[in-house]
């Protein structure tokens, strides 16, 4: 992975939302960026909530919101990897060293819980952090972390904000990529099993 071109995304992704693409252009046009690789975690079986959207749907919503667009691409190693998935073992299994780090996309808010991630001290060691700021607010970011800002326009939508919408019979255009929204009201019975699920 060569240093500065390529910057992962990581992130749950339940669903891909118009937030997520933002960011990941953002971060590509302030840096230059030749890719920007979503990451979806894999689901935990020890979570106790169930997510609405499966691995497959996730990685099929991802590849529908990034289709057609340069510098944007998925990666399907923490899902095939399997839970828990630890950004430091992510940047390892990516080959990542002291003098080779990984790049990893963040936003504000995760810039300040660094210190408490999995394995900090590796962590600090082997991947770089490109961090979001938001309009009027100073990136706080853990002692010890190499966290580089940029600026990313702000966007009201949160994977929960959509989840909710879609619990509520509520449409979701203009949250998500047009192609995603497609998809999820596309599949109608799937989506109230898993929001069933999701609420048991």
């Amino acid at each position: 992975m060569p240093a500065k071109k390529t910057a992962i995304l990581g992130g749950s992704f339940d669903p891909v939302h118009n937030g997520h693409l933002a960011l990941a252009r953002s971060a590509r046009e302030a840096f230059g960026l030749e890719q920007v690789v979503f990451m979806p975690a894999a689901c935990s079986p020890l979570k106790k909530t169930a997510r609405m959207f499966g691995d497959a749907e996730r990685l099929v919503l991802i590849e529908a919101a990034i289709r057609g667009e340069a510098g944007l691409s998925l990666s399907r190693l923490e899902i095939e990897r399997g839970a828990p998935s630890w950004t430091v073992e992510t940047a390892l299994a990516l080959g990542a060293s002291e003098g080779d780090p990984v790049f990893w996309i963040i936003g504000a808010d995760c810039a300040a819980t660094l210190e408490r991630w999995h394995r900090a001290a590796d962590l600090a060691r082997l991947v770089h952090f490109y961090a979001a700021e938001r309009e009027g607010q100073p990136l706080l970011a853990s002692p010890g972390f190499s966290v580089i800002p940029f600026v990313c326009p702000r966007v009201d939508v949160s994977s929960t904000m959509v989840r909710q919408r879609l619990r509520d019979g509520l449409p979701v255009d203009g949250l998500v990529p047009p192609a995603v929204a497609d998809l999820i009201m596309a599949r109608p019975a799937e989506c109230a099993r898993e929001q069933r699920a999701g609420q048991g």
